[in-house]
């Protein structure tokens, strides 16, 4: 029997056992008669499933990540351009562009794998966090 509760509705909480609307001060279920006592316990331990928040979780360093593929595009239009031009004001020199173009292509891939390293760190704490839930969710149920 699964007394968790579900998820979080606009009148309160979903009963575990049949879906049906309970309080947080319910200790029994008014439909299936199920105990919903643990309520307060799983929001004291974190068992109410927050899908919804974690897609929020963290907005700064996905903004973050963001601003950093934003760099490494506009370092790459910008070594690509500034090494064209150069070419052609300068008769033809090219030891300048190469440097340009090889330096550029060193910072745009530097800012794609830091923005990927600040997703990865996301990712890691939201898979922590679902696996802490899952463990917690079986040893309730075992």
């Amino acid at each position: 029997m699964n007394n968790s509760i579900e998820n979080e509705n606009s009148s309160g909480y979903v009963c575990g056992e049949c879906g049906a609307s309970v309080s947080i001060t319910d200790t029994i279920c008014s439909k299936c008669g199920a105990d919903v006592s643990e309520i307060k316990e799983g929001i004291q331990e974190g068992q109410i499933k927050m899908e919804d928040k974690d897609k929020t979780k963290y907005p700064a360093l996905k903004l973050i990540s963001g601003v950093y593929k934003l760099l490494a595009h506009l370092t790459a239009i910008i070594s690509i351009l500034i090494s064209v031009f150069y070419i052609l004001n300068n008769n033809g020199e090219y030891i300048i562009p190469i440097i340009t173009i090889i330096s550029g292509g060193i910072l745009v891939i530097t800012f794609f794998a830091i923005s990927e390293i600040i997703l990865i760190f996301i990712d890691i704490e939201k898979n922590t966090r679902d696996v802490e839930k899952n463990t917690r969710t079986f040893k309730s149920e075992g």
